[in-house]
């Protein structure tokens, strides 16, 4: 019986594949995240918020915070969630390099640019774009890179108000264990 050339060449075609797929690597991420510094929500001082619906500055005073000129008493829970997602901000993904904006209303007159402050000091700065069809991102370009990038949550809510959404509009409030009657 006489073994045709084919079969040979068959076989070390089948080894070449079979190790071309054992050893390539399957982590095909071209790109490295930024690493974004931690901040300390308790040493944040300020926040100043520009988007579609107007320039909001939110300021730390004494145990609480106030928000526009008039320094109105700013609704505890919507500051909380706003220093958490500054606090906690995780890019997991880089989206575009092509600079195109529009898509991820990251331009100017839709972005929603956030800043905050310890005192003088910028310790985080973005713009929040849209957010992502899964509900699970937020488009996000941070100061000073082009690129766009996935946030983890959904947060443009978070930060898209006016200065009269962000005001605390409790007048009056008991403490259920002082009640006796």
């Amino acid at each position: 019986m006489r073994m045709r050339k084919e079969y040979p060449i068959l076989a070390a075609l089948i080894v070449a594949l079979g190790l071309y797929l054992y050893l390539r690597p399957t982590d095909r991420t071209g790109y490295e995240l930024p690493a974004l510094p931690a901040v300390d929500p308790s040493s944040v001082t300020k926040l100043d918020i520009t988007g579609p619906a107007g320039t909001v500055t939110v300021e730390r005073e004494g145990d609480g915070w106030v928000v526009g000129p008039q320094r109105c008493p700013a609704s505890r829970q919507a500051v909380e969630s706003m220093l958490k997602v500054v606090a906690d901000l995780t890019v997991t993904a880089l989206i575009s390099e092509s600079q195109a904006y529009e898509r991820y209303e990251l331009d100017p007159a839709r972005r929603v640019a956030v800043t905050a402050w310890a005192g003088a000091r910028k310790v985080r700065e973005l713009f929040v774009g849209k957010v992502a069809p899964t509900f699970r991102h937020t488009h996000v370009q941070l100061a000073g890179d082009p690129h766009v990038y996935h946030a983890r949550e959904s947060f443009r809510v978070t930060f898209d108000k006016d200065a009269e959404a962000l005001r605390d509009k409790q007048v009056l409030a008991f403490a259920r264990d002082k009640v006796q009657a």
